[in-house]
């Protein structure tokens, strides 16, 4: 009973210093992130894992009914909430790479996270050097709690603190009692938090380092914030406002200037969903790091970076375009690129992202003066050899877009008239092939004439396209992307509509743009190679070249025209904190992402994200942050613990810690290819290893002459196994760290 009681006391300040330091850590990100968990709750769960810690320590019997309470416990909990069928299928979707599918179960999770936490801590702890992977993981915490801008850091991290201390304490001062450690522990940190400065970082030099640093975590590892874009809509380009339509005057604002030596077209949004009234995008939700490895394939995707197949490609026709991009008044967060990038470089503190749709952003607001460089093909639609192409890509097999996904892009609302059908299949029926069609469809919308200025106002219980083909007969560039788009799809073709800037350089290479370069166009998905821009406004030449918006080459009286000469130096003056007016260079709020693209329509143009999900976004990539950071701390543990230096000094006894080195020794041969024999001696072994001679010399005596290691005999024997181990291959070593790994430092009751 008095063991058992000094095992419970010793194992129950452990357990309860890393009860706390779980609690705390736990309560850190939750604060930090916004987590929808209670503090009181993670409190309760680390205590029960305490509990359930020192109940495992008393008898096995206890033990064992301790893991039965345990198990029923949360089988009542999954069966009463009926969880188990719904954590499967959310488990099988993120097991097929679906990890929102997991993103409503966070709080669940948390507190899965914080039970587990709190028992590695206990684990690590039962070994005076498990505070260091303790202290790694309360670095990592810390190091998030303070890119995530929490102000009640030095609180929260409080428990962390004092945990800490104690364990510390009690790991390198065997005279200092638990109670003592943990006083001790606690009242210095407490006078720490008191003479925390309330003013915060004095030093300025430092403040803007720190908060630079802050920065470039957040926006490579956590950004989340609202990503507002560009729409033509802020240059005049839908005067109605809730829907399309109506006469327009462009604006003069001053956009940007490139450099390339090719007209280019350069996407602001693509949206997908047509309400017969606006397109919206309920596809563009999801957000990725631009240069972040990991979505290499999904980039390459969603750009037909590697569409059509390289073998197949005209070299001419995909050569890469090259162009230098500045900014020249403030603007959204968009970034102006072609579709099929190749390449992106941007200039200065800018970070990129790319959303589900392609479209490219950055993490701020963009300023006067910002810059970037791309490389692109410029494919035109009446290119001659591209029929050819898009022939062997069809046929080639190669891996297409999501049958699901495409579809979408083939949806058509119920309001459009049936004279819009009979007109597309009229125009379409001499077309064999889907690219005929769409340059059927062009040409037949090119027939009509351009104007800035409209006589007819689309009625607003009207179809926006049926109108405008069917009565109008009149209009600009939404007018004509809008009724390429559905009558493509009409046709069978995947399109979308898409906003951006016709870019033309003058002579000397340069184009200065400005509103009236605003644009609209379509983009239709052709079997094996991908999007391709379609430009159905009239005035505009096959490649895509011409002022502005188009325009008719002999524009109706009235009509505002597009400026012929580009302006030598345009200035401005940016607005530091551009608000979303027509005034501001066209920006939109949209929230913060969803991981799951919300697909209602609005009145107002987003890009498909929900401010509901904010959080969502961040979850899903703290979790797996979390999990790197743990799976990072737990190997590292393990090799230290695992290692002959750690796992001898832990020994008791001489004798032990002899054969602990001896162990290594044998694994460090098999490794070799010098494996020992069934029942040699380590006098025989030594003969075949003589590097380990000293080690196997002291092993025999012990074995046969019963002869204890002294302080110097084993100190001589640490040294034999570590010039061996020293001299052996990088392989040999990877395969010894490996073993030790998988079996541990081994058992050295049994040494072989």
């Amino acid at each position: 009973m008095t063991n058992m009681r000094a095992v419970i006391r010793e194992r129950g300040l452990t357990a309860f210093l890393s009860a706390l330091l779980a609690f705390g850590l736990m309560l850190t990100l939750s604060v930090a992130f916004a987590f929808n968990t209670d503090a009181r709750v993670i409190a309760l769960v680390c205590a029960a894992c305490m509990l359930f810690y020192l109940a495992c320590a008393v008898h096995w019997a206890v033990r064992f009914a301790s893991v039965a309470a345990l198990s029923m416990i949360f089988i009542y909990v999954l069966l009463k909430n009926n969880l188990i069928p719904i954590l499967a299928e959310a488990a099988a979707k993120a097991v097929s790479g679906d990890i929102e599918a997991l993103v409503g179960y966070a709080p669940l999770l948390i507190y899965v996270a914080a039970a587990m936490l709190t028992l590695f801590c206990m684990i690590a702890n039962r070994q005076r050097e498990g505070f260091y992977p303790c202290l790694s993981l309360a670095c990592v915490v810390a190091l998030w709690s303070w890119v995530a801008g929490s102000a009640d850091q030095p609180l929260t991290l409080a428990p962390v603190l004092v945990a800490l201390a104690a364990l510390y304490a009690r790991a390198h001062c065997d005279q200092t009692s638990g109670a003592r450690a943990l006083s001790m522990a606690g009242l210095a940190v407490v006078l720490a938090m008191i003479m925390l400065p309330s003013g915060g970082i004095i030093n300025d030099k430092l403040a803007e380092l720190a908060d630079r640093v802050r920065q470039m975590a957040s926006d490579y590892l956590f950004y989340d914030e609202e990503r507002r874009f560009y729409s033509i809509q802020y240059d005049g380009y839908q005067p109605l406002g809730d829907r399309l339509g109506g006469p327009m005057r462009p604006s003069d604002r001053a956009v940007m200037k490139v450099e390339t030596a090719k007209t280019l077209l350069l996407r602001s949004v693509t949206k997908d969903s047509y309400d017969g009234k606006l397109w919206t995008d309920t596809l563009g939700a999801r957000r990725y790091l631009y240069v972040d490895p990991r979505w290499r394939g999904v980039r390459a995707n969603l750009l037909d970076q590697d569409r059509p197949q390289r073998d197949i490609r005209d070299a001419d026709m995909f050569a890469p375009v090259s162009a230098y991009v500045e900014i020249m008044s403030a603007s959204a967060t968009t970034l102006f690129v072609p579709h099929r990038l190749e390449a992106f470089d941007p200039q200065g503190d800018l970070v990129a992202y790319f959303n589900s749709t392609g479209e490219l952003f950055a993490t701020r607001d963009l300023v006067e003066g910002d810059a970037y460089e791309f490389s692109a093909p410029v494919i035109s639609i009446d290119d001659p050899g591209l029929p050819a192409i898009v022939e062997r890509a069809a046929q080639s097999g190669a891996l297409d877009w999501d049958a699901a996904l495409l579809d979408s892009y083939r949806a058509l609302p119920g309001g459009i008239n049936q004279n819009v059908y009979n007109l597309t299949n009229s125009v379409i029926q001499n077309a064999d092939t889907p690219l005929e069609k769409l340059i059927a469809i062009r040409d037949e919308l090119q027939k009509l004439p351009y104007t800035l200025t409209p006589s007819a106002v689309p009625p607003r219980n009207s179809d926006f396209v049926s109108f405008f083909l069917m009565e109008g007969r009149e209009g600009y560039c939404t007018y004509f992307a809008s009724a390429m788009a559905i009558m493509g799809r009409i046709a069978g073709i995947p399109t979308r509509y898409v906003e951006g800037f016709l870019v033309t350089p003058d002579d000397s290479g340069a184009a200065y743009v400005t509103g009236r370069n605003a644009h609209a166009w379509t983009e239709a998905y052709l079997a094996g190679f991908g999007w391709i821009s379609v430009d159905a406004t009239p005035g505009i030449p096959p490649d895509g070249s011409g002022d502005g918006d188009g325009g008719d080459p002999n524009p109706p009286a009235g009509d505002e025209p597009t400026p012929s000469v580009q302006p030598a130096a345009p200035t401005t003056t940016p607005s530091p904190n551009p608000t979303p007016t027509s005034d501001d260079g066209g920006i939109e709020p949209t929230p913060s992402p969803s991981d799951a693209p919300e697909g209602t329509d609005t009145d107002e143009p987003n890009d498909g994200e929900s401010a509901d999900d904010n959080i969502s976004s961040i979850n899903h990539r703290l979790w797996w942050w979390l999990l790197i950071a743990l799976a990072i701390s737990g190997i590292a543990a393990r090799s230290y613990l695992t290692a002959p230096a750690s796992a001898a000094k832990r020994r008791k006894l001489p004798d032990e810690r002899l054969l602990t080195w001896y162990r290594a020794a044998l694994r460090l041969l098999a490794a070799q290819g010098v494996p020992a024999a069934a029942h040699e001696t380590p006098a025989a072994l030594a003969r075949r290893a003589p590097a380990l001679a000293t080690l196997f010399d002291s092993v025999e005596r012990l074995a046969y002459g019963g002869v204890q290691p002294t302080d110097e005999v084993l100190l001589a024997a640490a040294g034999s196994y570590r010039s061996a181990h020293r001299s052996a291959k990088l392989k040999e070593k990877a395969r010894v760290w490996i073993d030790r790994m998988i079996y541990g430092a081994g058992k050295v009751r049994k040494v072989p």
